[in-house]
């Protein structure tokens, strides 16, 4: 008569089997016929974040791992083996763009804000109420939050180089087109699209540091 399997004893055996798959894409495992793919950042969300590199050898097997130059720190994400990848870039270019960033981000509710000094002499200007000249100071802050969606989703399609140039590019052009209006139609409309273009940077921010 045939013994009833253990199902508790087989269930941990392959739970354990899972656990010493590696945890990058690249380095996958089979247990039986399935393929168990791990990512380490993934894994440390689940299961909270492993940085020392002795302990997470139990877990991810002999996997291979990237640490950093101390040689037991885990680097989290790990990166590719892209130069072009953010992670592996120089430690002056990864500066360079964060004061370019940080600059540009600075740009829309700085220039929203200063807009809202010049309302009453633009109201005497154009012979306007202050509230219709506030219009264009509106439309502003508004296109800064529409602009910064559709800034995440033409750069997650265009990449984030190219909507960064190009929308800073018509930022300029907008802020440009703002000091040579002659009347507040055109104004108006200087200052909404400049909202638009000029949230570029709050929306094309990338990783480039590990944690």
């Amino acid at each position: 008569m045939a013994e009833p399997k253990d199902t508790s004893q087989a269930a941990s055996t392959a739970e354990s089997n899972e656990k010493a798959v590696p945890l990058t894409p690249e380095h996958a495992d089979k247990v039986g016929e399935k393929t168990v793919e791990l990512d380490l950042d993934q894994y440390g969300e689940e299961n909270g974040y492993v940085v020392d590199a002795e302990r997470l050898k139990s877990i991810a097997g002999d996997a291979s791992i990237k640490l950093a130059k101390d040689g037991k720190t885990v680097l989290i994400p790990q990166p590719s083996d892209d130069p072009n990848d953010p992670l592996n870039w120089s430690w002056g270019k990864k500066h360079a763009i964060l004061a370019v960033i940080t600059i540009t981000s600075f740009l829309p509710d700085y220039g929203s804000a200063t807009g809202a000094v010049t309302l009453i002499p633009q109201a005497a200007e154009w012979n306007m109420t202050p509230d219709t000249v506030n219009h264009s100071q509106a439309g502003n802050v508004f296109m800064v939050g529409a602009g910064g969606v559709i800034t995440v989703m033409l750069s997650a399609y265009f990449g984030r180089a190219p909507i960064l140039f190009w929308f800073s590019v018509m930022g300029l052009w907008t802020a440009i087109w703002c000091t040579a209006a002659t009347n507040f139609e055109t104004f108006m409309a200087a200052r909404v699209i400049n909202g638009f273009f000029s949230t570029v940077a709050q929306g094309v921010s990338h990783l480039i540091w590990y944690y």
